[in-house]
């Protein structure tokens, strides 16, 4: 039997309901452990606040205008019914739930919404192109909202919208996969660093395989993101060992994939920016082997750095142009190596992968 989306739904306003981080991981957990895999890949994936896994290209691409207007339509309210509910709430989930319950809704559908029916509108709302996709969405987003109850389609919107507003931060989701499938923590989080999916990781928990999770060539591994530290000598009490420092570039975090003659760029949201660095792309091809590379891409002219603005230009173009190649040349600084030849070296010492390099 496939998992009913209004289990989720309630597990959400319970998880809404404490303030206890304890409680949270324990309710979650819960719910997690009995979920087949199907829907567990799916429930945790909604539980981070995201329609997909973290670095899926699939966009929604549904906005604000969109959902009020379906809301409009389905619960005959007027805009001024609308203003007043979002200003009073906040968020299109909360105003949907409320402007619902107000009225009596008769379903399209009889049998429940399961998990596995709303991530396929999701899908098939993103799949979406053309002259007439905004009507298609909508189309499919209405159905699916008329078939749910207020409470259903109170975090099918929040989902879809990414605004979950639980208090289930992916790092709690974490803890309660570790909780529901008896595996330690270090490892979930380690296993959600390299593949970035935490619905499969929460698969792999389940069936005891997280210890073959590793980084993979050309597909994007988890940033390690830096802190803030007022002076050097809390950066050496804080990791009480030796320390090596780099400069620290106003630039565009990239990680570089290459196997065979494929060459990936992904940025430090997981997205794929290729396209933008076509003279990094023909660097990085005369480098031998397989590997993953960490560093940033830096717009340089005479060996100064330009303003991060000049870089900026060169951002989401759908041609870089051979002129904007010479008013914004770049270059790429590296500082670390998460997979070399045909192993991940994440594992190493940081000493031990700066030789690498």
């Amino acid at each position: 039997m496939q998992g009913s989306f209004k289990d989720f739904a309630e597990t959400c306003e319970r998880v809404k309901a404490t303030s206890s981080k304890i409680e949270k991981v324990a309710i979650l957990a819960e719910y997690l452990r009995k979920l087949a895999d199907p829907d567990l890949r799916i429930a945790v994936t909604f539980l981070t606040g995201r329609a997909f896994p973290k670095g899926d290209p699939r966009d929604p691409n549904v906005g604000y205008s969109t959902i009020a207007s379906i809301i409009l339509e389905i619960t005959g309210a007027d805009e001024l019914q609308l203003y007043e509910t979002y200003k009073k709430y906040g968020d299109l989930g909360e105003t949907i739930f409320h402007m619902l319950s107000k009225r009596a809704q008769a379903q399209l559908l009889m049998e429940p919404l399961t998990l596995q029916r709303v991530y396929r509108a999701f899908d098939k709302i993103a799949s979406i192109s053309g002259a007439k996709a905004a009507t298609m969405r909508s189309t499919i987003l209405r159905g699916l909202l008329l078939s749910a109850t207020p409470l259903e389609a109170k975090y099918i919107v929040k989902v879809l919208t990414s605004e979950l507003r639980i208090g289930a931060i992916e790092g709690l989701v974490e803890e309660a996969i570790a909780s529901a499938f008896g595996e330690p923590l270090e490892r979930v989080r380690n296993a959600s660093l390299a593949i970035n999916d935490l619905g499969e990781v929460a698969v792999l928990a389940k069936q005891k395989q997280l210890h073959n999770v590793k980084v993979t060539p050309l597909k994007p591994a988890g940033f390690m993101l830096a802190e803030t530290a007022q002076t050097p000598e809390e950066v050496i009490e804080y990791f009480k060992k030796p320390v090596l420092a780099d400069f620290k570039y106003d630039g565009a975090r990239a990680q570089i994939h290459k196997k065979g003659s494929t060459i990936r760029i992904f940025s430090r949201r997981l997205e794929e920016v290729s396209a933008y660095f076509p003279e990094i792309v023909e660097a990085v091809k005369k480098i031998p082997g397989t590997f993953i590379l960490d560093g940033e891409i830096l717009p340089m002219r005479d060996g100064r750095p330009l303003p991060f603005q000049a870089l900026q230009r060169r951002l989401h173009r759908k041609k870089v142009t051979r002129k904007l190649l010479e008013e914004i040349p770049l270059h790429l600084f590296l500082y670390d190596v998460l997979y070399f030849g045909d192993s991940p070296v994440v594992d190493k010492p940081l000493t031990e992968r700066r030789q690498i390099l």
